[in-house]
């Protein structure tokens, strides 16, 4: 049995980067592709608190997400792909 992998053009998933979009009910806006998985990295306006390798929190950072652009199995796009809402469209 085979499966049909979704051909995905990765230089047009790319020129998502920078644009603005909701995720889970917070903004977040696209600051890289990930090329092998495909994946999207989420970067959120509101900062978190980080700890450090001890468990002990030092910092604030911008939290972040990846959300594949396909399924498991390659044939379709992810669930929290299509569950992106962009904003400046």
């Amino acid at each position: 049995m085979t499966t049909n992998t979704l051909a995905i053009d990765i230089d047009k998933i790319r020129d998502l980067i920078g644009r603005h979009v909701v995720y889970k009910g917070t903004e977040y806006v696209i600051v890289e592709v990930l090329d092998q998985a495909p994946a999207l990295v989420l970067e959120a306006r509101d900062t978190v608190i980080q700890a450090d390798q001890h468990g002990e929190a030092h910092r604030r950072v911008p939290n972040t997400e990846t959300v594949p652009v396909l399924n498991s199995h390659g044939n379709g796009y992810s669930l929290a792909y299509l569950n992106i809402h962009f904003l400046d469209e």
